[in-house]
């Protein structure tokens, strides 16, 4: 009995390090997201138009399905397929929002 309840106890202890790991592997992304859409527009003229617009979409899109991780790192079973829909909703609607202003054309400008 005391054998099941601490191996319960190591798989719990398990679960909540993956669950935290893919909480910052989310909060770096959109820190590095965050860095790079404040010194893009600084280091590079015209930062909006050419590669580095497709460079900046990219880490856009990137953030916004690394939006899914919040919703994997949810621990009641219900509560994370809820999180998981809502969070694929968004993201995909934004990531389908970058993708078309990444191919918009950028001499309309």
């Amino acid at each position: 009995m005391q054998n099941q309840a601490s191996t319960e106890k190591k798989e719990k202890g398990v679960w909540d390090l993956i669950a935290d790991i893919i909480l910052l592997i989310y909060i770096l992304l959109i820190f590095f997201n965050g860095a790079l859409s404040f010194l893009g527009p600084k280091l590079f003229d015209e930062w909006y138009y050419g590669p580095t617009k497709y460079v900046q979409g990219f880490f856009w899109i990137l953030s916004n399905m690394s939006l899914i991780l919040v919703g994997v790192a949810i621990k009641n079973i219900y509560i994370k397929i809820f999180g998981i829909l809502i969070a694929l909703i968004v993201a995909l609607y934004n990531a389908y929002s970058n993708i078309e202003w990444m191919l918009q054309d950028s001499s309309m400008f």
